[in-house]
C-alpha cells in the first residue's frame, strides 16, 4: 500500500487502499455510476467544534471550509522562559539559522518574511489558526478522536465503493459466481457431461492394433473394432518394425490422435473433436439451466435473476477452448514428442478469457493454476483409462504366460493393487482435494449474495431509522479478498494434487508410479 499521513489509523489505511483498487476496477467497467461524479458533500475538512463534528456523522453538508467561524486575533506567543531570538547573535553569513531559534509558524507572521526564503502567501494558514479553539469539544478531547471524526466521510465513500464494485460482481452480466462454476466445471473436471466427452475424444481402453498412418477407413474399422485381411497384415508389418512398438503407439490414446502418425498430433479433425466437447456441454448445460427456470418461475424460490448464470454460459463457447503449447527447448522435449510418455500430453490446455472486469479478478495468475491442475487431471484420466483396459486384456485376451501360472498369477494381482491405487487416487482428488476446497468458495458467494441482497431488500422496504449510516454501509465483503481466497484455494488443490515445487521428491514418486502403469499397458 501507498504511505498516508501519519494520522491516518491502519483500519482506514487498509479500507482507503482497498476503495482505490475498487475505483479503479469501477471506472473500467461502469465509466458512468453515480459515484464516479465529483461531489462536493464528500470533502473532508478540518473542523473544531461540536456542532460540525456531530454534521458529519449526522451526514448533513459541512460549512465550507472557506467561511471562517469564531475568528480571533493570532500571533505567535513566545512560551515563558524563552530567550528572543533576535538578541542573540549570529554572524551575517550564519543568520538565516536565526529561523531555527523560532517558534514553530513564528515566521510567517502577517507581513514579516524576512526570516524565510518561501514566498508564500500565509492568509489560509492564518485562517486555519483563527478558527481553531482554545480546546477541543468533550466528543474528541483527543487529536486521534479528532481525525477518527474528520476522515469519518472517507470511511463512507470508501464502503460505498466496496459495495458499488460486489454488487457489479455479483449481479449480471457479470456474475462472478457462475464464471467461478464455469471454472470448475470444466478446468477442474467437475462436469461430469465434460469428463465424458472429454474422455471419449481423447483416451480408449481397448488394446486394439492403431493403424497409424493407415488411412481414414483403417481408423475407423479399429475404432468399431472390425478387423480385416488387410488390417491384420498391416499389424504384422508393424509388429516385426522397431521391436513392435508400433502396435502399442500411444497406450490408452484415441485412436483419432493417430491420424497423421505423427505427436504431437494436429489436424482440423481433432480440433472439431474438441470442439465439439466444448460445444456440446454448454449446449447441455443451457438445457438444464432452461428446465431449473421453469421450476423456479413456478415456486419462485431463487432470488437471483436466472438469466446471469445463463448469460455466463452463453459467452463461453466462444470464451473457452482448447490450445496448444509450443514445445519446450529442455529436457522436457522428449517427453512430449513421446505418445507413450506420461507427458505425452502436456501440449494440449484449456484455455479461458474472461470478460475485462472479471478478468481484474480471475488473473492470468490465478488461470495458470487451473491450467496446471487441468494437466495433471488428464494424466490421471489417461492412467485410469489404462488400468481399467488392464483387466479386460488380461482376463478376456489371450494370456501373457501360458506355461508360468505363478508370474500369471503376480500379473494379475499386480494389476487389481494398480487398480485400487488409481481409483482410490482419483477419488481423493476428485472429491477431497477439488471437491471439498472449492465447495467452500462456492458457499462463501452464495452466503455474500444471500447477505447483500438480504441488505438491499432491508434498505428498499425502509428497514429501521435507527440503523447507524456506518453499519449500513459496512461491507459484506472485499471482491480483492474473494479474489485472494480464490487463490489460496488453488494453491490448497496444486498442494493436494502434489504439484507445488517443495512437493517435488513425492511428485517425483508419483510421476514414477503412473509411468509404470503406462509401460505396463504397453507390454
Amino acid at each position: 500500500p501507498p504511505k498516508y499521513p501519519a494520522f491516518f489509523d491502519e483500519d482506514l489505511k487498509n479500507d482507503t487502499f482497498k476503495a482505490t483498487r475498487s475505483l479503479k476496477v469501477l471506472a473500467a467497467a461502469e465509466p458512468n455510476h453515480p459515484l464516479l461524479s465529483a461531489s462536493e458533500d464528500r470533502r473532508c475538512e478540518w473542523v473544531w467544534h461540536e456542532e460540525q463534528v456531530k454534521g458529519i456523522y449526522s451526514g448533513a453538508q459541512d460549512r465550507p471550509f472557506e467561511q471562517v467561524i469564531e475568528q480571533r486575533p493570532w500571533s505567535p506567543q513566545p512560551p515563558l522562559g524563552t530567550v528572543d531570538p533576535s538578541a542573540t547573535f549570529y554572524l551575517p553569513e550564519l543568520d538565516q539559522f536565526r529561523i531555527f531559534d523560532m517558534e514553530p509558524g513564528a515566521q510567517w507572521v502577517q507581513g514579516d518574511q524576512s526570516h524565510t526564503s518561501l514566498p508564500i502567501d500565509i492568509t489560509p494558514f492564518q485562517s486555519f489558526l483563527s478558527t481553531f479553539p482554545e480546546e477541543l469539544p468533550p466528543s474528541i478531547p483527543t487529536l486521534a478522536h479528532l481525525a477518527s471524526s474528520i476522515l469519518h466521510p472517507l470511511q463512507l465513500q470508501s464502503n460505498r465503493l466496496t459495495n458499488a464494485l460486489l454488487e457489479l460482481f455479483l449481479s449480471a452480466p457479470l456474475s462472478l459466481p457462475a464464471h467461478f462454476g464455469l471454472l470448475r466445471s470444466f478446468m477442474l473436471l467437475s462436469s461430469q457431461s465434460f469428463t465424458y466427452r472429454l474422455r471419449g475424444a481423447l483416451f480408449s481402453d481397448s488394446d486394439a492394433y492403431q493403424p497409424v498412418d493407415r488411412g481414414t477407413r483403417a481408423r475407423t474399422r479399429a475404432r468399431l473394432g472390425i478387423k480385416d485381411e488387410r488390417d491384420i497384415i498391416a499389424e504384422a508389418e508393424d509388429l516385426n518394425k522397431d521391436g513392435g512398438g508400433s502396435a502399442k503407439w500411444g497406450i490408452g490414446l484415441a485412436v483419432g490422435l493417430s491420424e497423421r502418425g505423427i505427436w504431437p498430433p494436429g489436424g482440423a479433425e481433432l480440433g472439431f473433436a474438441l470442439r465439439r466437447v466444448i460445444v456440446d456441454t454448454l449446449d447441455e448445460m443451457r438445457s438444464s439451466d432452461d428446465s431449473e427456470e421453469d421450476e423456479s418461475q413456478t415456486s419462485e424460490a431463487h432470488s437471483e435473476d436466472p438469466r446471469s448464470a445463463d448469460l455466463v454460459v452463453m459467452e463461453a463457447e466462444w470464451r473457452l477452448g482448447f490450445a496448444i503449447r509450443d514445445l519446450p527447448t529442455d529436457e522436457g522435449r522428449d517427453e512430449w514428442l513421446n505418445p507413450s510418455s506420461i507427458a505425452a500430453l502436456d501440449f494440449l490446455y484449456l484455455e479461458y478469457k474472461p470478460p475485462l472486469p472479471v478478468g481484474a479478478l480471475i488473473t492470468s495468475d490465478i488461470l495458470s493454476k487451473y491450467q496446471r491442475i487441468f494437466t495433471f487431471l488428464l494424466r490421471l484420466l489417461r492412467v485410469d483409462t489404462v488400468s481399467r483396459g488392464l483387466f479386460q486384456f488380461i482376463h478376456k485376451g489371450p494370456p501373457l504366460f501360458e506355461q508360468d501360472a505363478e508370474s500369471l498369477h503376480l500379473l494379475r494381482r499386480f494389476r487389481f493393487h494398480i487398480h485400487a491405487f488409481i481409483s482410490t487416487l482419483t477419488s481423493y482428488v476428485f472429491e477431497t482435494v477439488i471437491g471439498s476446497h472449492f465447495d467452500g468458495v462456492m458457499k462463501r458467494m452464495e452466503d455474500i449474495d444471500r447477505r447483500y441482497r438480504k441488505r438491499k431488500t432491508e434498505e428498499s422496504e425502509g428497514g429501521d431509522e435507527h440503523v447507524d449510516l456506518q453499519d449500513t454501509l459496512r461491507p459484506v465483503a472485499d471482491v480483492f479478498e474473494i479474489m485472494s481466497e480464490h487463490s489460496r484455494i488453488l494453491d490448497k488443490i496444486l498442494g493436494g494434487c502434489m504439484l507445488r515445487i517443495q512437493q517435488r521428491a513425492i511428485s517425483d514418486v508419483l510421476r514414477d508410479i503412473l509411468s509404470t502403469v503406462l509401460l505396463l499397458g504397453c507390454l
